[in-house]
Protein backbone atom coordinates (compact mmCIF):
# COMPACT_ATOMS: atom_id res chain seq x y z
CA UNK A 1 0.00 0.00 0.00
CA UNK A 2 2.88 2.38 1.05
CA UNK A 3 4.88 1.76 -2.23
CA UNK A 4 1.55 2.28 -4.07
CA UNK A 5 0.95 5.69 -2.95
CA UNK A 6 4.49 6.57 -3.11
CA UNK A 7 4.05 5.96 -6.95
CA UNK A 8 0.63 8.22 -7.00
CA UNK A 9 2.23 10.57 -4.86
CA UNK A 10 5.30 10.83 -7.67
CA UNK A 11 2.79 10.72 -10.52
CA UNK A 12 1.08 13.83 -9.46
CA UNK A 13 4.01 15.70 -9.10
CA UNK A 14 5.24 15.19 -12.00
CA UNK A 15 1.42 16.17 -13.45
CA UNK A 16 1.36 18.96 -11.35
CA UNK A 17 5.02 20.27 -12.56
CA UNK A 18 3.75 19.69 -16.28
CA UNK A 19 0.95 21.32 -16.18
CA UNK A 20 2.60 24.49 -14.27
CA UNK A 21 4.96 24.55 -17.30
CA UNK A 22 2.43 25.10 -19.18
CA UNK A 23 0.71 27.32 -17.00
CA UNK A 24 3.75 29.76 -16.68
CA UNK A 25 3.85 29.65 -21.20
CA UNK A 26 0.42 30.67 -20.96
CA UNK A 27 1.37 33.80 -18.80
CA UNK A 28 4.22 34.82 -20.33
CA UNK A 29 2.19 35.07 -23.79
CA UNK A 30 -0.57 37.27 -21.91
CA UNK A 31 2.22 39.58 -21.15
CA UNK A 32 3.34 40.30 -24.60
CA UNK A 33 -0.75 40.39 -25.84
CA UNK A 34 -2.31 42.52 -22.95
CA UNK A 35 -0.18 44.35 -20.99
CA UNK A 36 -1.16 45.71 -18.07
CA UNK A 37 -3.60 42.94 -18.18
CA UNK A 38 -1.18 40.67 -16.48
CA UNK A 39 -2.49 41.15 -13.17
CA UNK A 40 -5.97 39.38 -14.03
CA UNK A 41 -3.71 36.76 -16.09
CA UNK A 42 -1.65 36.12 -12.92
CA UNK A 43 -4.53 35.92 -10.65
CA UNK A 44 -6.16 33.46 -12.77
CA UNK A 45 -2.78 31.50 -13.49
CA UNK A 46 -2.65 31.24 -9.49
CA UNK A 47 -6.44 29.87 -9.51
CA UNK A 48 -5.47 27.23 -11.69
CA UNK A 49 -2.40 25.74 -9.94
CA UNK A 50 -4.70 26.02 -6.76
CA UNK A 51 -7.00 23.23 -8.88
CA UNK A 52 -4.01 21.43 -10.50
CA UNK A 53 -3.23 21.01 -6.64
CA UNK A 54 -6.79 19.73 -5.51
CA UNK A 55 -6.66 17.52 -8.24
CA UNK A 56 -3.30 15.94 -7.53
CA UNK A 57 -4.44 15.24 -4.15
CA UNK A 58 -2.58 14.74 -0.77
CA UNK A 59 1.51 13.42 -0.72
CA UNK A 60 2.11 10.19 -0.90
CA UNK A 61 2.65 9.43 2.87
CA UNK A 62 -1.46 10.75 3.52
CA UNK A 63 -2.53 8.91 0.19
CA UNK A 64 -0.74 5.61 1.80
CA UNK A 65 -2.34 6.18 5.36
CA UNK A 66 -6.08 6.79 3.95
CA UNK A 67 -5.64 3.29 1.86
CA UNK A 68 -4.28 1.24 5.14
CA UNK A 69 -7.71 3.11 6.95
CA UNK A 70 -9.94 1.54 4.08
CA UNK A 71 -8.91 -1.32 4.10
CA UNK A 72 -8.87 -1.71 8.06
CA UNK A 73 -12.35 -0.59 7.93
CA UNK A 74 -14.96 -3.48 8.79
CA UNK A 75 -17.13 -5.20 5.62
CA UNK A 76 -20.94 -4.06 6.03
CA UNK A 77 -23.66 -7.23 6.46
CA UNK A 78 -23.83 -9.51 3.58
CA UNK A 79 -26.21 -8.27 0.76
CA UNK A 80 -30.08 -9.34 1.30
CA UNK A 81 -31.18 -12.40 -1.14
CA UNK A 82 -34.27 -11.17 -3.20
CA UNK A 83 -35.66 -14.54 -2.04
CA UNK A 84 -34.50 -16.20 1.24
CA UNK A 85 -36.04 -19.86 0.10
CA UNK A 86 -34.48 -21.99 -2.38
CA UNK A 87 -37.39 -22.38 -5.08
CA UNK A 88 -39.80 -24.99 -4.89
CA UNK A 89 -37.63 -26.24 -1.64
CA UNK A 90 -39.68 -27.42 1.06
CA UNK A 91 -39.37 -27.31 5.24
CA UNK A 92 -40.49 -26.87 8.62
CA UNK A 93 -41.43 -24.10 10.66
CA UNK A 94 -41.42 -24.47 14.77
CA UNK A 95 -42.02 -22.06 17.99
CA UNK A 96 -42.87 -23.21 21.44
CA UNK A 97 -45.69 -25.75 20.66
CA UNK A 98 -42.65 -27.78 19.53
CA UNK A 99 -40.45 -27.14 23.22
CA UNK A 100 -39.68 -30.43 24.66
CA UNK A 101 -40.85 -33.01 21.64
CA UNK A 102 -38.80 -33.79 18.40
CA UNK A 103 -38.11 -31.60 15.65
CA UNK A 104 -38.63 -32.27 11.86
CA UNK A 105 -35.67 -33.45 9.80
CA UNK A 106 -33.57 -31.09 9.12
CA UNK A 107 -34.58 -29.44 5.66
CA UNK A 108 -33.74 -26.28 3.14
CA UNK A 109 -36.48 -24.36 4.65
CA UNK A 110 -36.76 -23.59 8.13
CA UNK A 111 -38.23 -21.02 10.19
CA UNK A 112 -38.44 -20.85 14.12
CA UNK A 113 -40.52 -18.47 15.76
CA UNK A 114 -38.66 -16.13 18.34
CA UNK A 115 -41.44 -15.20 20.72
CA UNK A 116 -43.90 -17.34 23.10
CA UNK A 117 -46.94 -16.21 20.96
CA UNK A 118 -47.22 -13.05 21.83
CA UNK A 119 -45.58 -9.77 21.44
CA UNK A 120 -42.34 -8.93 23.94
CA UNK A 121 -42.13 -12.65 25.04
CA UNK A 122 -39.84 -15.30 24.30
CA UNK A 123 -39.28 -18.47 22.97
CA UNK A 124 -37.67 -20.58 25.65
CA UNK A 125 -36.73 -23.36 23.22
CA UNK A 126 -35.29 -20.58 20.14
CA UNK A 127 -32.02 -21.42 20.81
CA UNK A 128 -32.51 -25.43 20.72
CA UNK A 129 -34.48 -24.81 17.55
CA UNK A 130 -32.40 -22.50 16.09
CA UNK A 131 -29.46 -25.00 15.90
CA UNK A 132 -32.44 -27.64 13.86
CA UNK A 133 -32.51 -25.52 11.56
CA UNK A 134 -28.94 -24.75 11.14
CA UNK A 135 -27.76 -22.65 8.10
CA UNK A 136 -31.60 -21.96 6.64
CA UNK A 137 -32.89 -20.22 9.76
CA UNK A 138 -35.02 -17.89 8.80
CA UNK A 139 -37.83 -16.25 11.69
CA UNK A 140 -40.89 -15.26 12.52
CA UNK A 141 -42.40 -12.90 15.59
CA UNK A 142 -45.86 -12.50 17.05
CA UNK A 143 -47.44 -8.89 16.75
CA UNK A 144 -50.51 -7.50 18.54
CA UNK A 145 -51.93 -4.33 19.62
CA UNK A 146 -50.93 -2.56 22.97
CA UNK A 147 -52.56 -4.36 25.62
CA UNK A 148 -51.32 -4.57 29.72
CA UNK A 149 -50.77 -1.45 32.14
CA UNK A 150 -47.09 -1.00 31.38
CA UNK A 151 -46.89 2.01 29.37
CA UNK A 152 -42.95 1.85 28.83
CA UNK A 153 -43.78 -0.88 25.60
CA UNK A 154 -45.38 2.37 24.51
CA UNK A 155 -45.67 5.74 25.65
CA UNK A 156 -41.52 6.70 24.27
CA UNK A 157 -40.16 5.62 20.94
CA UNK A 158 -39.36 6.62 17.25
CA UNK A 159 -43.12 8.17 17.33
CA UNK A 160 -41.72 10.65 19.96
CA UNK A 161 -43.84 10.81 23.76
CA UNK A 162 -46.83 9.94 23.11
CA UNK A 163 -49.72 11.30 25.33
CA UNK A 164 -52.29 9.21 26.88
CA UNK A 165 -55.27 9.51 24.21
CA UNK A 166 -52.54 9.28 21.27
CA UNK A 167 -53.08 5.75 19.62
CA UNK A 168 -51.41 6.18 16.88
CA UNK A 169 -48.72 7.20 18.74
CA UNK A 170 -48.51 4.17 21.15
CA UNK A 171 -49.04 1.46 18.61
CA UNK A 172 -45.75 2.71 16.04
CA UNK A 173 -43.71 2.66 19.29
CA UNK A 174 -45.58 -0.91 20.37
CA UNK A 175 -44.91 -2.28 17.01
CA UNK A 176 -41.25 -1.03 16.81
CA UNK A 177 -39.88 -1.87 20.09
CA UNK A 178 -41.44 -5.64 19.72
CA UNK A 179 -39.88 -6.20 17.05
CA UNK A 180 -36.61 -4.97 18.29
CA UNK A 181 -36.82 -7.07 21.39
CA UNK A 182 -37.53 -9.79 19.13
CA UNK A 183 -34.29 -9.13 17.00
CA UNK A 184 -32.30 -8.56 20.63
CA UNK A 185 -33.43 -11.73 21.71
CA UNK A 186 -32.10 -13.79 18.32
CA UNK A 187 -29.07 -12.24 18.81
CA UNK A 188 -28.55 -13.38 22.47
CA UNK A 189 -29.32 -16.48 21.77
CA UNK A 190 -26.49 -16.87 19.30
CA UNK A 191 -28.81 -17.43 16.78
CA UNK A 192 -29.25 -13.92 14.84
CA UNK A 193 -31.79 -14.18 11.66
CA UNK A 194 -31.52 -11.92 8.51
CA UNK A 195 -35.12 -13.06 7.58
CA UNK A 196 -38.19 -11.96 9.80
CA UNK A 197 -41.91 -12.64 9.64
CA UNK A 198 -44.14 -10.74 11.34
CA UNK A 199 -47.30 -13.15 12.68
CA UNK A 200 -50.44 -10.77 12.46
CA UNK A 201 -53.52 -13.27 13.46
CA UNK A 202 -57.00 -13.14 14.93
CA UNK A 203 -55.56 -15.20 17.48
CA UNK A 204 -54.15 -12.07 18.90
CA UNK A 205 -55.23 -9.17 20.76
CA UNK A 206 -56.21 -6.50 17.97
CA UNK A 207 -58.05 -2.99 18.15
CA UNK A 208 -61.42 -2.57 16.79
CA UNK A 209 -59.42 0.14 14.83
CA UNK A 210 -57.43 -0.99 11.60
CA UNK A 211 -55.63 2.69 11.35
CA UNK A 212 -54.18 1.69 14.57
CA UNK A 213 -53.63 -1.94 14.22
CA UNK A 214 -51.59 -0.54 11.07
CA UNK A 215 -49.54 1.64 13.11
CA UNK A 216 -48.13 -1.60 14.94
CA UNK A 217 -47.66 -3.50 11.92
CA UNK A 218 -45.92 -0.57 10.50
CA UNK A 219 -43.54 -0.10 13.56
CA UNK A 220 -42.54 -3.77 12.98
CA UNK A 221 -41.50 -3.24 9.43
CA UNK A 222 -39.62 -0.17 10.22
CA UNK A 223 -37.40 -1.89 12.87
CA UNK A 224 -36.59 -4.36 11.05
CA UNK A 225 -35.70 -2.27 8.21
CA UNK A 226 -33.68 -0.11 10.18
CA UNK A 227 -31.45 -3.75 11.28
CA UNK A 228 -30.42 -4.27 7.56
CA UNK A 229 -33.16 -7.49 7.20
CA UNK A 230 -35.81 -8.94 5.31
CA UNK A 231 -39.10 -8.80 6.58
CA UNK A 232 -42.66 -10.35 5.40
CA UNK A 233 -45.72 -11.11 6.80
CA UNK A 234 -47.59 -14.18 7.86
CA UNK A 235 -51.43 -14.15 7.92
CA UNK A 236 -54.48 -14.78 5.76
CA UNK A 237 -56.52 -12.35 3.35
CA UNK A 238 -58.95 -13.18 5.84
CA UNK A 239 -57.49 -12.21 8.80
CA UNK A 240 -55.82 -9.56 7.25
CA UNK A 241 -58.77 -7.90 6.49
CA UNK A 242 -60.07 -7.74 9.87
CA UNK A 243 -57.09 -6.42 11.18
CA UNK A 244 -55.51 -4.27 9.16
CA UNK A 245 -58.03 -3.49 6.36
CA UNK A 246 -56.92 -2.41 3.62
CA UNK A 247 -53.10 -1.87 4.24
CA UNK A 248 -51.08 -2.24 1.90
CA UNK A 249 -47.01 -2.60 2.97
CA UNK A 250 -45.65 -3.82 -0.04
CA UNK A 251 -43.40 -6.72 1.20
CA UNK A 252 -43.72 -10.92 0.83
CA UNK A 253 -46.52 -13.05 2.33
CA UNK A 254 -46.29 -16.36 4.03
CA UNK A 255 -49.72 -18.41 3.54
CA UNK A 256 -50.96 -20.60 5.79
CA UNK A 257 -53.39 -23.41 3.77
CA UNK A 258 -54.72 -24.92 6.72
CA UNK A 259 -54.70 -28.36 4.79
CA UNK A 260 -53.12 -30.37 2.37
CA UNK A 261 -53.25 -30.45 -1.07
CA UNK A 262 -51.21 -32.49 -4.27
CA UNK A 263 -49.49 -29.25 -4.86
CA UNK A 264 -48.54 -26.03 -3.45
CA UNK A 265 -47.81 -24.44 -6.44
CA UNK A 266 -51.16 -22.81 -7.05
CA UNK A 267 -51.06 -20.65 -3.81
CA UNK A 268 -48.13 -18.99 -5.59
CA UNK A 269 -49.00 -15.31 -6.44
CA UNK A 270 -47.39 -12.83 -8.06
CA UNK A 271 -49.42 -10.40 -5.97
CA UNK A 272 -50.81 -10.78 -2.49
CA UNK A 273 -53.43 -8.99 0.19
CA UNK A 274 -49.97 -7.21 1.37
CA UNK A 275 -48.95 -6.04 -1.97
CA UNK A 276 -46.29 -8.68 -2.77
CA UNK A 277 -45.62 -12.06 -3.50
CA UNK A 278 -46.35 -15.30 -2.15
CA UNK A 279 -42.98 -16.32 -0.95
CA UNK A 280 -43.79 -19.29 0.99
CA UNK A 281 -46.45 -21.60 1.68
CA UNK A 282 -47.56 -23.44 5.00
CA UNK A 283 -49.84 -26.72 4.37
CA UNK A 284 -50.31 -29.78 6.90
CA UNK A 285 -47.05 -32.04 7.04
CA UNK A 286 -48.32 -35.07 9.68
CA UNK A 287 -47.52 -33.38 12.87
CA UNK A 288 -45.57 -30.51 12.01
CA UNK A 289 -46.68 -27.28 9.96
CA UNK A 290 -44.75 -27.88 6.87
CA UNK A 291 -43.51 -25.00 3.95
CA UNK A 292 -43.04 -25.02 0.66
CA UNK A 293 -40.77 -22.22 -1.33
CA UNK A 294 -42.61 -20.76 -4.13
Amino acid sequence: TAAGGGAAGSGASGLVGALGSVVGQVAQSATRVAGGALGGVEGLVSGVTKSVGQLAGPSAGTTATGAAARAAAPAGPPPLPADPYPAGGNGYDISWPQCGGPYPPVAPVAVVGVNDGVAFSANPCYASEASWAGPALTTYLNLNAPEGSDPAAWDQGPAGSCGSGDLTCQAYNYGYQTASQSIGEAAAAGHPSRVWWLDVETANYWTSDTAVNDQVIAGALAAIRAAGDWVGIYSTAYQWGLIAGSYDPGVPVWYPTGGSAPSYQPWCQATSFAGGRVDLVQHEAGRFDGDYAC
